[in-house]
């Protein structure tokens, strides 16, 4: 391959990776708020998640310490 060969070569290649640059560069607001509507959206499911977690807690602490209401039996042995 003579030398005029070889730079016409690395310049294609060139001219391919900067395409390559400008599509990501083009493409990457787009994938960044795709990105952050899904972290919103996760926030609010792990801030619902947790809620029912305490709320389950709460009621778990409730029943076993006695304050869980209800239909409750004096069996006494």
């Amino acid at each position: 391959m003579t030398l005029e060969e070889r730079f016409a070569k690395q310049e294609e290649q060139v001219l391919v990776q900067a395409e390559r640059v400008a599509r990501f560069e083009r493409e990457t607001p787009q994938r960044l708020v795709i990105h952050e509507e899904q972290l919103e959206s996760h926030a609010l499911e792990l801030a619902e998640f947790r809620a029912t977690v305490a709320r389950g807690l709460e009621l778990l602490e409730r029943f076993v310490s006695g304050q869980g209401g209800g239909n409750r039996r004096g069996n006494k042995s």
